[in-house]
């Protein structure tokens, strides 16, 4: 019934109105306007999903911001709601952090470029937002070879980033992971050294066994041994000659001059889901005078460090622990609190880059 409303009304269907694919199979739906509002749209389900998912249940809710930019408030499976932003890619609704929709019905007059599938549509990206800005969204730092990835994203990428007067870094739901994989960032960030403080470890007998055995391991990962190896010798050097105390990792300060070359500002985007290592990378940033970070307090959860897991009796159950933790504390523990933006968001704000791109136009 639906697609003979599509063809039914053909010349006068808004762009949006039609049926949508989402880029995994698992949602058809279709996207209609709203009978009095031009700008508003609905996108309901074209198949039942459980007893309470029925055919015609409204997924999500669009609000137009721009020709190509849609304020999203997006429906879970409990029901629960989270605001996104939308962007159209000609034949593609890339709905952040949640899915990419494929036009169906009626066939896209325009499909995504290669340039559109490289720079616009991926998750991440390097993307040229107009003559003055660039985005960057940053992969999570768990990821499988993130650091070669990332190495080489920004590589690719160099001559537009240095082209830019300002740079966007998004660490949103970032869990962190591997803090070498920021470290090719830095050249685009600093304005004079940054210094990477090393983390107080307990110098156990476990703690050295442990470490043996992960120093062993990633051997056979040269993409890891090449950062990760002269880190653990030197912890594990340490822990056999000051056994039963608390040492020190040695810290590690990255060289570089004061520098007037682009990008003159950078922002980093962090938010509630923001943790662990991209929480402490969001303040090795700081030391940088072009930095400022926008958002929302991030999730608080890097008062203790070098996160190593252990197997339990139980099948399917791993035990985190920490093996040290910062060197801020006692005196400024962030646990539970995360950092404090220089700038925050508004929670009624759906489109965060382009906040940043506004704020930017402010700032000399």
């Amino acid at each position: 019934s639906f697609q003979a409303y599509l063809n039914a009304n053909l010349a006068k269907l808004a762009y949006l109105e039609g049926i949508w694919e989402s880029d995994d199979k698992a949602y058809r739906l279709g996207i209609v306007k709203d009978a009095a509002v031009a700008t508003k749209f609905y996108g309901f389900l074209l198949n039942k999903k459980d007893d309470k998912w029925v055919a015609g249940k409204t997924k999500f809710v669009l609000e137009q911001l721009s020709e190509t930019k849609l304020k999203t408030t997006y429906y879970y499976a409990d029901f629960t709601s989270e605001l996104t932003l939308t962007t159209v890619v000609k034949n593609l609704l890339v709905m952040e952090n949640i899915y990419k929709f494929n036009k169906v019905s009626p066939i896209p007059k325009e499909y995504a470029s290669q340039d559109d599938l490289i720079h616009r549509v991926p998750d991440y990206r390097v993307e040229k937002l107009d003559s003055l800005n660039t985005l960057v969204r940053l992969p999570p730092f768990t990821m499988s070879n993130v650091q070669l990835f990332v190495k080489e994203m920004l590589s690719q990428n160099n001559s537009l980033l240095r082209s830019s007067k300002n740079l966007i870094i998004d660490l949103r739901n970032n869990p962190g992971g591997d803090e070498a994989v920021f470290d090719p960032v830095f050249e685009y960030i600093a304005n004079g050294p940054i210094v990477r403080r090393g983390s107080k470890v307990r110098a156990s007998m476990e703690n050295q066994i442990l470490l043996n055995h992960e120093l062993k391991a990633i051997q056979d990962f040269p993409e890891f041994a090449q950062s990760l190896d002269p880190k653990l010798r030197d912890m594990i050097r340490k822990m056999q000659q000051n056994p039963g105390t608390i040492i020190t990792a040695e810290d590690k300060t990255f060289n570089f001059p004061k520098s007037s070359l682009n990008p003159q500002k950078v922002v980093i985007l962090v938010d509630k889901n923001t943790s662990s290592t991209a929480e402490s990378l969001s303040l090795e940033a700081k030391q940088s005078s072009k930095t400022i970070i926008m958002g929302t307090n991030t999730k608080g959860a890097f008062d203790y460090t070098e996160v190593r897991d252990w197997g339990l009796p139980c099948y399917a159950w791993r035990l985190a622990l920490p093996l040290g933790y910062s060197y801020r504390l006692p005196l400024t523990p962030l646990e539970g609190v995360g950092i404090k933006p220089d700038v925050r968001i508004p929670d009624t704000e759906a489109d965060w880059v382009g906040f940043a791109v506004k704020y930017l136009s402010t700032v000399k």
